[in-house]
């Protein structure tokens, strides 16, 4: 028993990768649809689980209605199919509720399955030979044969539409069969971005521009207020995203720019910690400067990851900022000699306000927090410090807590 209940676990567990690879293929396909659709026409904007799976609309009225079937192991697409149905389900009540306005959509099935040869489906592809006539047909001989459950219903309003209100529908259907698969889609993403960026950065650009979709799609479905995206605002990201990718600039990872405030800090065993508390710092403080340490720490790495370093540019850059900072620090270290331990600490966080308030660019990203963080993580290495007997300072407090 213990054997067939643990098998029905695991199956209940990989059964949501299913609809799970179909929510990012609706998303994968919108940005691929939406940059075919940017080249074509203007003045569109694209949709998800708004109108449809994927809808573009031009000033909030639908001109395409997209339902996609995602299958993992594609097979043939019949008449009677559970999916045929489920979408006609969603195109008849558009019908029948305004008629004018769906004469002017587009409805779109987009299948990784094949039409089966002879049905009405594949009568309402794309191709010369489209019959809506022979597919009307066909359509309505299954509503009245088919003995599926799943479909009875759905079947049933078929039967009740007007001939007329039945013509409108079939005519406006489109089917696109043998649909490229998830990880088709981000091939045909790639070729059609390859003259975007160069060869080695094409991988780059594909992986920034996805991030920033999926982002962009999860604000689209969670406020209504921004519940379509204008193409021309995708079209602007490629070019942005390209032209950071060039020799004189490196690209910006939105989500990491976004990154929520620190709430809490972590155990003072940190040495940028304890930096701070050498001086000092208040707890608001050390949690900007934690944030400022995680955005440029994160977003250094993959620049690292994705080989969009320079050969030592990185070494090159904390190297400029440690000799900004020894200017500082010497002059700090002049003026508090025989000084208290609290004028030492002030002194030190005027240090830190300064190292806040510095701009260096690497290589065209002058991001504030980039700096400030780069500054956060050297003194988390202790390569520089904010008070002025930091180093000896951090030994005794580290000898101490071994």
């Amino acid at each position: 028993m213990l054997h067939v209940d643990l098998e029905k676990t695991l199956s209940d567990k990989y059964s949501a990768a299913g609809p799970m690879l179909g929510y990012l293929y609706q998303c994968r396909y919108a940005l691929l649809r939406s940059l075919e659709e940017g080249r074509n026409t203007a003045g569109l904007s694209v949709s998800i689980e708004r109108f449809d799976d994927v809808a573009f609309d031009r000033a909030g009225e639908p001109v395409d209605l997209i339902q996609t079937k995602h299958h993992g192991t594609p097979g043939d697409l019949s008449d009677s199919s559970v999916d045929v149905w489920k979408t006609l389900q969603i195109w008849m009540d558009r019908i029948v509720d305004d008629p004018v306005g769906a004469s002017d959509i587009r409805f779109v099935l987009l299948t990784t399955s094949t039409a089966a040869a002879g049905s009405a489906i594949e009568c309402l592809r794309t191709a010369d030979n489209r019959d809506d006539i022979n597919a009307t047909a066909q359509l309505t001989e299954v509503a009245i044969t088919s003995r599926n459950q799943n479909t009875k219903k759905t079947r049933e309003q078929f039967l009740e539409m007007t001939s007329s209100q039945k013509m409108l529908l079939i005519s406006r259907i489109w089917v696109f069969d043998n649909a490229p698969s998830i990880i088709d889609v981000e091939d045909e993403l790639g070729d059609f971005l390859r003259f975007a960026a160069p060869m080695n950065k094409r991988a780059s650009l594909l992986a920034h521009l996805e991030g920033w979709w999926f982002s962009r799609t999860i604000i689209a479905l969670s406020d209504p207020a921004h519940n379509s995206i204008p193409l021309t605002t995708i079209e602007d990201k490629v070019f942005e995203i390209s032209n950071s990718l060039k020799m004189d600039g490196l690209p910006l990872d939105e989500t990491i720019d976004a990154m929520d405030p620190v709430t809490a800090l972590p155990s003072d065993d940190l040495l940028l910690i304890k930096q701070l508390n050498l001086v000092g710092a208040s707890e608001q403080t050390a949690k900007i400067a934690l944030r400022d340490y995680f955005r440029a720490f994160a977003q250094r790495s993959r620049w690292a990851r994705e080989n969009l370093l320079l050969d030592r540019e990185v070494e090159r850059y904390d190297r400029s900022l440690t000799e900004d900072w020894e200017h500082e620090f010497t002059a700090l270290c002049e003026d508090v000699e025989g000084q208290a331990e609290q004028e030492k600490r002030i002194k030190g966080r005027e240090l830190l306000r300064w190292a806040n308030r510095v701009v260096r660019p690497l290589r065209g990203r002058d991001e504030m927090w980039l700096s400030r963080g780069s500054y956060q993580m050297l003194a988390d290495t202790t390569s520089i410090g904010w008070h002025p007997e930091f180093r000896k300072m951090l030994t005794e407090s580290i000898e101490q807590d071994s």
